[in-house]
């Protein structure tokens, strides 16, 4: 029989442990490091009762109506995390390793993604104090604790791993008007962590629960079948927590155990609800502003590297907010519009450095203009800085195609020289005058010249725009058709 299913079972028939004291049921029974059985606590947040949960009720509606665009549920809110791990005097007892911290992280972004809330690990301690360790909500250990070890309350969420007397898996306290104060942020089992040993509770989501109360979320058995409830409008009623896994009806309707504001086993708790959300956002955004800034699409570089005549692009972003991806777009020399070269995927939302590239091939000679135009999966976009890329000329010189071509009454060639010197082009005929002199002067290396046809005052016909410089001779024909 598996660990986990043999303590469900235990704390089913509520069987006496050896102190003699019968399993309350109320509490949960998990595995100790040892692997023997721990009777203790889910949760120990405060609770609130129907008048605060009421007067809290209230200035959230004032709030809201204040503020209607605190729902807005554009882009995603980047919480950083700092970890304290506070372990018994012998420094051995509650260590927690960096990997299994990092994997906290994740089953936090995993939970919240639906929040669009994101967390990343800002930093990691280790204390050893046995006291704190041990310490219990509202004592003067835990105070003592988080005052010494809080990393800026208002803009940080502090995690503090410890190890709890009386079996206690974790607790939090609601946000309130006092953001930087030092008794925020949330305190768990240290063997709660992903890879823990407190089956069935070691899966990392009674962290997920905590931090379900840090953003302002009440337990769905808040009040009972009375309304309101847990002040969320899509979550069902519910008499009393639910233990385990399982379905169960208390209040005439399903019971929501798969929520991660119950006391489910972590196997089984994994959703929020679009109610729960709109509730986080606006308790946030009215209790913890300082924290709640929502995170853009970060473009921290923008280059190109040239080779003969191909550019290769590189761009950088620190975080990433719905983004679907970004158009190159070129302005090529001449030309007054940009033009889409090609479309590279982003990362949809994402804190972690991403590295992107783009080439391109047979740019013509001159000076081109390129930028990135950033799409949201929503259709909101960004447009990059732009970039000069100069191609100089091939060889002696280059002569471009004139554009367009027929004609009537006008059209435009490009022309450019590696060397300074003197050019003449000139319009010829099929019989090889020149009806028109086109432009005539010093052209400096490396630098394109437009230059204009007015056919107007000519017949039907084809003709030869010639260029002669110093050190070449080359013509195109043109077609004029009236």
């Amino acid at each position: 029989m598996q660990l986990a299913t043999l303590f469900r079972r235990v704390a089913l028939v509520a069987v006496a442990f050896s102190v003699g004291s019968a399993v309350n049921a109320q509490n949960i029974i998990y595995a100790g490091p040892d692997g023997a059985p721990i009777e203790g606590e889910r949760c120990a947040t405060p609770a609130i009762s129907p008048q605060q949960q009421a007067a809290v009720d209230a200035f959230l509606e004032n709030f809201l109506a204040e503020n209607p665009g605190t729902q807005n549920r554009d882009g995603f809110y980047l919480i950083p995390i700092a970890y304290h791990i506070v372990r018994y005097d012998n420094g051995t007892t509650g260590e927690v390793s960096d990997a299994d911290i990092e994997e906290q992280t994740d089953v936090l972004t995993a939970a919240f993604a639906f929040m669009d809330i994101v967390f990343e690990t800002a930093s990691i301690d280790r204390t050893d104090n046995t006291t704190w360790a041990q310490a219990q909500p509202g004592s003067s250990a835990e105070l003592e604790m988080k005052a010494a070890l809080a990393i800026d309350p208002a803009s940080t969420l502090n995690f503090y791993t410890t190890v709890p007397s009386g079996g206690l898996l974790g607790w939090a306290y609601f946000p309130d008007s006092c953001e930087s104060c030092t008794y925020h942020g949330v305190v768990c089992l240290y063997s709660t962590l992903p890879n823990g040993t407190a089956v069935p509770y070691n899966l990392g989501d009674t962290g997920t629960h905590e931090v379900g109360h840090f953003v302002g979320l009440y337990h769905t058995f808040q009040n009972g079948c009375t309304p309101p409830g847990d002040s969320v409008d899509d979550t069902n009623y519910e008499a009393i927590p639910f233990f385990g896994c399982g379905a169960r009806e208390t209040c005439g309707s399903p019971d929501p155990i798969e929520n991660f504001m119950d006391y489910t086993d972590d196997a089984c708790m994994f959703e929020f609800t679009p109610g729960q959300q709109e509730r986080a956002y606006v308790q946030m955004a009215a209790f913890r502003p300082t924290m709640w800034i929502k995170v853009p699409v970060e473009l921290v570089s923008f280059n190109a590297t040239l080779n003969g005549n191909a550019a290769t692009f590189e761009w950088v972003t620190s975080s990433e907010t719905n983004n679907s991806g970004f158009e190159v777009q070129m302005l090529p020399d001449g030309r007054s519009e940009y033009q889409l070269l090609g479309f590279v995927e982003g990362h949809g939302t994402t804190t972690e450095v991403q590295h992107y590239t783009y080439s391109v091939v047979g740019l013509n000679s001159g000076t081109h203009m390129f930028r990135l135009k950033q799409i949201d999966f929503d259709g909101g976009l960004e447009y990059s800085q732009e970039i000069e890329v100069t191609v100089g000329v091939p060889g002696t010189h280059v002569l471009e195609a004139a554009y367009p071509n027929p004609f009537n009454p006008e059209a435009t060639f490009r022309f450019g020289v590696n060397t300074q010197q003197n050019v003449r082009a000139e319009l010829v005929d099929v019989l090889g005058r020149v009806v028109n002199t086109l432009f005539e002067g010093n052209v400096a290396a490396d630098e394109m010249q437009t230059v204009r046809i007015d056919g107007s005052g000519l017949p039907s016909g084809t003709y030869m725009i010639r260029i002669v410089g110093e050190t070449f001779v080359d013509a195109q024909s043109v077609t004029l058709l009236k």
